[in-house]
């Protein structure tokens, strides 16, 4: 194996551990958004939601 498969190995590796980390955050940030309006209401019947 020469050295430009063996860079080009790391800087797809950087690429990828990039990207995971990207996503976890941005998965993350959707956890932390706000519920609609009727989904956060104690009156709301979940009965419809057990499907």
């Amino acid at each position: 194996m020469n050295l430009n498969k063996l860079v080009q190995m790391a800087i797809e590796h950087q690429q990828q551990q990039e990207a995971s980390k990207l996503q976890h955050n941005a998965t993350f940030e959707l956890l932390a958004l706000p519920l609609p309006e009727p989904f956060h209401q104690s009156n709301v019947n979940t009965n419809h939601l057990l499907l």
